[in-house]
């Protein structure tokens, strides 16, 4: 019997088919049925404009598990990553009453430098889940 599975489009595991969250990371999306991530760079993707030790973001994260699992992979393979937090500001100590401290937090960014962005994507990219 053969299973479909479906693949994250965060961490690259495999899901069966009916899954709703990845069984890794938990996330909720998943690449379109019938697509096969590439470990191939897209030529269109380039590094943005700043100094080579800049900052910036190559995931926005919905879960702080899914940054987590990103950033883990990045610096396993040798790339400095950090992990920014931004809120939504005023309202987040009313909401922070209700859900726990870091409840008004809309997303977390996987940011890495400027001199490590394509290799990153690339990275992020590929189905290989083991370090380089």
């Amino acid at each position: 019997m053969c299973i479909n599975m479906k693949i994250c489009s965060i961490c690259r595991q495999e899901n069966e088919d009916a899954a709703v969250y990845c069984l890794q990371c938990g996330a909720g999306e998943f690449l379109p049925p019938g697509t096969r991530p590439t470990t191939e760079v897209d030529s269109t993707v380039s590094a943005p404009n700043g100094a080579p030790d800049d900052w910036f973001s190559v995931l926005s994260a919905a879960y702080p598990l899914q940054a987590d699992i990103v950033a883990g992979r990045l610096r396993s393979s040798g790339i400095e990553a950090r992990i920014s937090t931004q809120s939504i500001g005023g309202v987040g100590p009313y909401l922070e009453l209700v859900g726990g401290q870091n409840a008004y937090t809309l997303f977390r960014d996987v940011e890495v430098q400027q001199k490590d962005f394509i290799a990153a994507k690339a990275l992020l990219a590929s189905t290989d889940n083991s370090p380089a």
